[in-house]
This record gives C-alpha cells, sequence and structure tokens, in this order.
C-alpha cells in the first residue's frame, strides 16, 4: 500500500484492488495455460486454467467457479477506526468479520431447472388473458 501511495500520491481505492486482482488472475491463467499447451494459448485453454484457480489476493483469496466463471471471495465486514497512519478511517482488525464465501453464495447448480419455465402471460394468448382482466 505504501508503494502505492509514494507513487501516486493517493491510497488505493475499492477499484484498485480490483483491477489489480483482475490483471494478475489473467496474467496467472495464461501462464498456467502456456506452460500446459507449449506456447501461447487460445481462449480455451486460458479457460481452462482459470477454471477453480484459487489466487492470493490483496483483499484476500479469490476463487474462479467452473461451473459459472465468476471470482468469488469471502465477505468482510466490521467496524472502522481512525489512525495516526492514515488520513482516512480503516478497518479495526480486533473488530473485523469475515463471512465465508460458501456462507452467502448457492452452490454450484442451486436453482437451476431441467427445462425453463415459462412466464406466466408470455404466449400470445397469455398476454390477451392479462390485458383483458386489467381493463376490468
Amino acid at each position: 500500500m505504501e508503494r502505492y501511495h509514494d507513487r501516486r500520491k493517493e491510497y488505493p481505492n475499492y477499484e484498485a484492488e480490483s483491477g489489480y486482482t483482475g490483471l494478475y488472475v489473467l496474467k496467472t491463467a495464461i501462464e498456467k495455460a502456456n506452460r500446459l499447451v507449449g506456447g501461447w494459448p487460445d481462449d480455451n485453454a486460458i479457460i481452462a486454467a482459470l477454471e477453480g484457480l484459487l489466487f492470493p489476493a490483496p483483499a484476500g483469496y479469490i476463487y474462479i467457479r467452473p461451473d459459472n466463471h465468476q471470482g468469488y471471495k469471502d465477505g468482510l465486514t466490521g467496524f472502522s477506526m481512525n489512525s495516526p497512519d492514515y488520513v482516512f478511517p480503516s478497518h479495526d482488525p480486533k473488530r473485523r468479520i469475515t463471512v465465508p464465501i460458501r456462507s452467502i453464495t448457492a452452490p454450484p447448480g442451486w436453482g437451476r431447472q431441467s427445462q425453463p419455465r415459462r412466464i406466466r402471460g408470455s404466449s400470445k394468448r397469455g398476454r390477451q388473458r392479462l390485458c383483458r382482466r386489467s381493463q376490468r
């Protein structure tokens, strides 16, 4: 954090951490795929390298779920405190609460159905019925 501040004369924000993490997750996946294919990987090789990747980011580990290619990390909440080291409040390490991502995220495949459900009124006849009801 101090190197970031020395270079930019400001402290990193949430977007800076996300950008840094995203770039290094991609770099890690490309390097992994490169080793596996023995040269510059194509998109599918990079995607395969991303699936299931666990990456140590500044704000905690990021896990890329294979089923939906989303990045997940534990939730962090708690209290802030003023510190003489910074011009802004920061997390109080004694009052920090970490919520494991598995406790706040649906498991892979949850909520999926084998056949998509038809939305009520999505057929022409259904829309006509709904319109007639609303005019009554």
